[in-house]
């Protein structure tokens, strides 16, 4: 996933995807499809999806995942009771 500022106000986040079987090169070759795509569904939308068999393409203003952050502390209340 990615995000990019795509004009000075507004993020892009766009996630791409390949199964597992495809090589590095068939999957380039299958996204170039589903990117030549975007044009035919998505043109002036905020965001877009296109899904092929083996591959799928989503763009879009909004976040597309939450990530959070998991914050270790170095002592924990278990290792004091001790």
């Amino acid at each position: 996933m990615a995000a990019v500022k795509f004009m000075s106000s507004v993020t892009l986040y766009c996630l791409v995807q390949c199964t597992l079987e495809l090589s590095v090169s068939l999957c380039l070759t299958v996204l170039e499809s589903a990117i030549g795509s975007l044009p035919m569904c998505c043109t002036g939308k905020q965001g877009g999806t296109v899904v092929l068999s083996s591959s799928n393409i989503r763009y879009g203003t909004l976040p597309i995942f939450l990530l959070h952050g998991i914050i270790y502390s170095t002592s924990s209340s278990a290792s004091r009771k001790k």
